[in-house]
């Protein structure tokens, strides 16, 4: 299984996989992505099946190193906590399927002002009150929640977040979501997903 992966926005075929014989420090799993490639191209980092119970300030530190990532996942690694959260400015779009996270570790997103999609597949979510209070404050518009201890939230959700679109890949209709990715692997606005150009926020 990939422990890490990036992409790089002007060459989206370059790719720094990690599998199972090397290391699973992510501190230098990262160190050699950074070592690799030119950090303020890097604008997707995932770190897969790794012990990553909570973000270190170690590990913050490293993260920000690219200063430029606008996606970031950590699937699968035990994680509880999402204090130490690295200060990505352009941060879009946030994956961390197959964790321990609750309700209200996810009010520590709450200052990422251009965050819009967030996933967390199989978590220990089962408060929808709390978790519906934080995405209030946000503009998410889409939102992954399936595999979580909740039952009926599917039309809460969609009433009480103005800026939803999809929740669980349907819209609030109830219509499959299908996502459109063109050759610089963004997806189309009417997906209501928009990777920001590197170009447009370097500076």
């Amino acid at each position: 299984m990939k422990q890490a992966l990036i992409f790089k926005h002007e060459s989206p075929n370059v790719k720094a996989d990690f599998h199972e014989n090397d290391t699973k420090d992510p501190i230098k799993i990262l160190q050699s992505i950074y070592d690799q490639y030119d950090a303020l191209y890097v604008e997707e980092i995932i770190l897969e099946e790794l012990e990553i119970p909570e973000i270190t300030p170690e590990l913050r530190d490293k993260l920000q190193e690219f200063p430029n990532v606008h996606s970031f996942g950590i699937n699968r690694c035990g994680l509880q906590s999402l204090t130490n959260f690295p200060s990505y400015k352009h941060l879009v779009r946030f994956q961390a399927d197959g964790n321990l996270i609750k309700a209200k570790q996810i009010g520590y997103l709450k200052k990422y002002t251009e965050l819009r999609s967030i996933s967390l597949i199989s978590n220990q979510i089962d408060d929808p009150k709390t978790i519906i209070k934080y995405l209030k404050e946000m503009k998410i518009t889409q939102l992954n929640l399936y595999g979580n201890p909740m039952q009926d939230y599917f039309k809460l959700f969609f009433d009480e977040i103005p800026s939803l679109i999809y929740l669980d890949n349907l819209q609030k209709t109830g219509a499959e979501v299908y996502y459109d990715y063109d050759d610089t692997h963004e997806l189309s606005k009417q997906d209501g997903y928009i990777c920001p150009n590197y170009k447009e926020y370097k500076s």
